[in-house]
């Protein structure tokens, strides 16, 4: 997936092409399914509810077809106390925990099917 495209769209997409996998519904809500921890919680804690909705709110009222520099820095005036820079990073930290739970899902299948 493009890193241009809108988080909540993104991720509702690879939901709906791994239909069946729990703990991605978990991570559409920002929590982990297997024990309930904030998937953030190290370096993206101070993001609020809130502010993830702003987030996603600005990632589809600016389209990827913006120039880049300029679409972050729109998308950051839109989520109160959230630089530019922490806006991309709270996108790619999105983007890589939801590879990281299709990768673990996808092992599992792997090794079911060995069996």
């Amino acid at each position: 997936p493009g890193e241009r495209q809108p988080l909540h769209s993104w991720l509702q997409s690879v939901v709906k092409r791994h239909e069946g996998v729990p703990a991605l519904a978990g991570i559409m809500e920002g929590v982990h399914a297997s024990g309930g921890r904030r998937l953030w919680e190290a370096r993206n804690a101070a993001w609020t509810p809130a502010q993830h909705a702003a987030l996603d709110a600005a990632l589809k009222l600016f389209p990827a077809t913006m120039e880049t520099g300029e679409r972050w820095e729109r998308v950051s005036e839109r989520v109160e106390g959230k630089s530019r820079r922490e806006c991309i990073e709270r996108f790619k930290h999105v983007r890589e925990q939801v590879h990281r739970e299709l990768a673990r899902q996808q092992a599992l299948v792997a090794e079911e099917e060995e069996e």
